[in-house]
């Protein structure tokens, strides 16, 4: 799923102003203290396109564990959700 998601924010770097815009919308609506997830997609989050796309198609334990809460999900259609979930079926 990522790594398609990667491929689109290669294919248009604009996409970051989207998943900036989820983790502060995400950060407003926390009651009580932001998990620690927050601070570590906002530092990710500043990175160059290519590295971000990296991150989200790696297989590191970090990068695993971060895309649980990813403010990436959003950026696939339905459609394409269907089909990465067929593939796994």
């Amino acid at each position: 799923m990522h790594c398609l998601i990667a491929r689109k924010l290669l294919a248009n770097p604009a996409l970051l102003v989207q998943a900036r815009s989820t983790l502060a919308r995400w950060r407003a609506q926390a009651a009580g203290p932001a998990p620690a997830y927050f601070s570590e997609w906002e530092h990710i989050l500043k990175g160059a396109p290519e590295e971000i796309a990296a991150f989200l198609a790696s297989m590191r334990e970090d990068a695993t564990r971060l895309r649980q809460s990813s403010p990436f999900t959003n950026f696939l259609t339905p459609e394409e959700r269907a089909r990465i979930f067929e593939a796994f079926l």
